[in-house]
């Protein structure tokens, strides 16, 4: 009997794992990962020093283990070359694979800013177990860092780094924190809690330049200014991994096109996670990833079922400012309507037929999120 195939062992590929094995123990599942296959929960990376933790108590599983429970064949620090649909066969060096169904659970890889300055290439980004565990190496002994974008990953890493002890830079190209996903005045609120922690903002410019001073880094900005700290880290976002499922055929937009059964143009072949564009949306969060992770598992099960998502908040982990939001749709026309003071606010975007499309939360507004959640239609209805 032909495996179910999985190509990637992130939340995404592990998750569609797990609920399918819920659902069927006898047919063969292998899975494939570039790296070493270790079980994580990727957003405890932006909390762990305030959590206390190690890099190395950050992993709960790995990959033997997860082959054991699972009753399945991982092949660790694997890389697929290529996909032939017809065939039905991945291709890894002199080794070919043939597949049932095939997930493409690939992810994103971080964006990388264009810069120059004999350490643009030292600059760092955090996607995955590796690279935290070479971030936190970076930041022995070290005092100052800057942090190359102001948004959800960014101002996670400027909480976490901050209420360490560390002294955070933020550089930021909008006019707020959070500038795609709050409104202005929460948003404001946020800057002022994470100021008062620690953290420096430089709005309305980008980074340019990284050289080499003394035994650190002096970041040149657009505007001409200059900053000197001991790290860098790039936090600007992430872009779908697609070139494996371009190279196979398969409809690419902003990530790899899927239908509501997480299917792609080739109906052996399905994508999951940050990797995937479900029906336009791109959702790269733990809600998302899970509520698609058991709708996949029962397709692949010969249980056709299509995903729903209802409206999936995103819990912002800032603990000196405590923020739930619902962003939303990049495309969605409107306005936003603030009420509240000092920590505590309550927002709702408004589309221009008057519909409520999006909600941001703070402080004691936080306490309203389920009645915020009732008020919107599902994300993705029947």
């Amino acid at each position: 009997m032909k495996p179910i195939v999985i190509i990637g062992t992130g939340h995404a590929g592990y998750t569609v794992a797990k609920e399918f094995r819920k659902l069927n123990s006898q047919n063969p599942l292998t899975l494939i990962t570039a790296d070493n296959g270790c079980v994580y929960y990727k957003p405890n990376l932006s909390k762990a020093l305030a959590m206390g933790q190690k890099v190395a108590e950050l992993a709960t599983g790995t990959a033997d283990g997860m082959a054991e429970k699972l009753q399945a064949t991982i092949f660790a620090h694997s890389s697929v070359d290529a996909i032939d649909v017809n065939q039905q066969i991945i291709k890894m060096g002199n080794q070919q694979i043939q597949y049932k169904e095939l997930v493409l659970a690939i992810g994103a890889s971080a964006v990388r800013v264009p810069m120059v300055g004999d350490a643009a290439g030292e600059i760092l980004s955090i996607n995955n177990l590796d690279d935290y565990q070479w971030f936190r190496k970076k930041l022995e002994g070290r005092k100052h860092v800057v942090i190359m974008g102001g948004g959800l990953i960014g101002c996670e890493f400027a909480n976490d780094l901050a209420a360490a002890g560390f002294k955070v830079s933020v550089v930021e190209p909008a006019a707020w924190p959070l500038g795609r996903m709050l409104p202005n005045m929460p948003a404001n609120t946020l800057q002022q809690k994470l100021t008062e922690l620690g953290v420096e903002w430089h709005f309305g410019v980008t980074a340019k330049q990284c050289q080499h001073y003394k035994e650190g880094y002096t970041l040149t900005l657009s505007d001409d200014s200059q900053v000197n700290c001991d790290v860098v880290l790039s936090a600007v976002g992430l872009r779908p991994n697609t070139q494996l499922a371009k190279s196979a055929g398969l409809d690419i937009g902003r990530g790899i096109k899927v239908d509501r059964h997480l299917r792609t143009n080739n109906k052996h072949i399905y994508a999951i996670g940050d990797c995937a564009e479900v029906e336009g949306l791109l959702l790269p969060y733990i809600a998302p990833i899970i509520r698609a992770s058991k709708v996949l598992a029962a397709t692949l099960n010969g249980q056709e079922t299509p995903l729903i998502y209802p409206p999936m908040p995103v819990v912002v982990k800032t603990p000196v400012c405590p923020t739930v939001v619902l962003p939303p749709d990049h495309l969605q026309t409107g306005e936003w309507e603030q009420t509240g003071q000092g920590a505590d606010w309550q927002a709702m975007f408004r589309s221009s037929d008057g519909v409520i499309k999006g909600f941001a939360l703070m402080g004691a507004g936080v306490a309203s999120r389920a009645e915020f959640v009732k008020r919107l239609a599902p994300t993705m209805s029947k």
